[in-house]
């Protein structure tokens, strides 16, 4: 992020150790995320306006208006959702969450809240200390639904809390006073806890019906096919004989 050791450097050094560690399969991924990491900043630097505008333009008009209260009860970790709270008051103390954890903040921002992406990214960019605007915004895009070749992908913020903290020891960590019936933890019905800013199922179907409802349309179509040609990724298909 911020060239204190060039790419060039950092693949040459893992290549390097390819030949010889017992990291071999770690390694191997890594030299993967690397080519990713100059796919997704090349998107950026092809179209500088996708900072404020998405890659697929239709999808601009799927969210015109922001909720202010809402949006800061989401930066601040207030939304009533202990795991996803949980996850934001970590990001605002440590600057740094995983990408699952990423996706899942920014999914609910979008779908469940149903906020622009444009208000909410710069929020969460001033959190992330590996904050990469190509990366950042990217990633961002589709998490929200709005590439238009990328398949939308909405995170239960329940399911996510029952898969990655099923005993909710680390949740429990970083928030006090949630009580002890999990599964109302987990599903955010506790009364020790507060009241849910939405109905997270609900919100979900909403969202799905607009998101699908507009990539229906065959000029949606067309334009995702030449977004693909743009951004997408070169890699070939394999070949199976």
């Amino acid at each position: 992020s911020f060239g204190t050791i060039s790419l060039r450097t950092i693949f040459q050094e893992v290549q390097k150790s390819m030949n010889s560690s017992l990291f071999r399969k770690d390694l191997y991924s890594f030299k993967k995320r690397l080519h990713w990491h100059c796919h997704f900043i090349q998107k950026l630097e092809t179209e500088p306006e996708l900072e404020f505008k998405s890659m697929h333009p239709m999808c601009d008009s799927l969210r015109e208006d922001e909720d202010d209260e809402l949006i800061e009860k989401w930066i601040a970790g207030e939304t009533g959702f202990p795991f996803l709270d949980a996850c934001m008051v970590f990001l605002k103390e440590k600057g740094w969450i995983n990408f699952r954890m990423r996706a899942m903040i920014m999914s609910f921002a979008s779908y469940n809240l149903w906020q622009p992406w444009q208000k909410t990214s710069p929020l969460l960019a001033e959190l992330f200390t590996d904050f990469e605007p190509g990366i950042h915004i990217c990633q961002v895009q589709m998490q929200s639904g709005v590439t238009g070749i990328n398949l939308p992908r909405i995170y239960s913020v329940i399911k996510q809390s029952i898969d990655q903290d099923p005993e909710l020891i680390w949740t429990k960590s970083i928030i006090s006073n949630l009580g002890s019936d999990k599964k109302a933890i987990h599903t955010a019905s506790s009364k020790s806890y507060i009241k849910p800013i939405i109905d997270v199922k609900e919100s979900a179907r909403n969202a799905r019906e607009l998101v699908w409802g507009i990539r229906k349309s065959n000029k949606f179509k067309e334009i995702a096919k030449a977004v693909y040609l743009k951004h997408g990724s070169r890699r070939r298909a394999k070949t199976h004989n």
